[in-house]
């Protein structure tokens, strides 16, 4: 189970979620990092490596909440039994002494695109705060980073648009496992007659014994209204291990 709870509408600007919610819902997907495969896209390395967070296919027991001041405008922050699972008979456990807490804010501000179909311009600050058990010393161990992301349309070309994101990420108070992260990525929207958009990201994540780069190419293929192909290539050097990994996804919209 991924999401179960009660959710509360004050007004049309604040809304308010208590139970089983996943991170990722509300974090860390913005429309530019959807066109990744990268694991690093989906949920920040700072973030998914130093804590148990909540993201796909996990989930935990917590409290959400949204204030949207003007119509660009959304703040949110969320508080999240630090163990996430995907057992049932573990995720509506609420352990803060044992299992620890975890919260997340953020602060975004959208331009909507002309056309439904292409790519707003995102302005993100987010914050994370974690408390929990030392994964190798035997003490209660509190963590704070923060990340910032932009997203911006640079130009059109007929009908090819162009647009651009940068991410960078840090980890405060002796990180367990990842230090710091950035992105940088391009991607080409219109590149054929349905709407096809080519994208090439370059990311790179530090750990406390290492690092790891990952170039990726990627290119989202409408097929028909419903359907798209999406080919990815990545080349990534670990400590200076090298790999090349290819894969295909079939997406489906209704």
């Amino acid at each position: 189970m991924t999401h179960l709870g009660i959710e509360q509408y004050i007004g049309s600007s604040i809304r308010l979620f208590a139970g089983l919610r996943q991170a990722d819902a509300d974090y860390f997907n913005t429309e530019m990092a959807g066109l990744f495969t990268g694991a690093s896209y989906g949920c920040l390395p700072i973030v998914n490596d130093n804590f148990n967070v909540n993201v796909y296919p996990v989930a935990a027991l917590g409290v959400h909440a949204e204030w949207t001041p003007k119509e660009n405008m959304t703040l949110k922050t969320s508080l999240y039994n630090g163990a996430s699972s995907d057992r049932i008979d573990h995720q509506f456990r609420f352990r803060p002494h044992r299992d620890g807490l975890l919260n997340l804010g953020s602060i975004t501000y959208t331009l909507p695109a002309a056309k439904d179909n292409e790519l707003p311009a995102n302005y993100v600050i987010s914050y994370n705060i974690g408390n929990h058990r030392h994964a190798y010393q035997d003490r209660r161990h509190t963590q704070f980073g923060f990340y910032v992301t932009a997203e911006q349309p640079l130009f059109r070309m007929g009908r090819l648009r162009l647009c651009a994101t940068g991410t960078g990420a840090m980890e405060f108070n002796d990180p367990q496992v990842a230090e710091g992260y950035w992105n940088a990525a391009l991607a080409l929207e219109h590149v054929t007659r349905r709407g096809g958009t080519l994208a090439f990201g370059l990311s790179r994540a530090y750990y406390s014994d290492g690092h790891e780069t990952d170039l990726e190419a990627t290119f989202v293929l409408p097929v028909n209204k419903y359907f798209s192909l999406q080919p990815t290539l990545h080349y990534l050097c670990t400590d200076g291990k090298r790999q090349v990994v290819g894969q295909l996804r079939l997406m489906a919209e209704f």
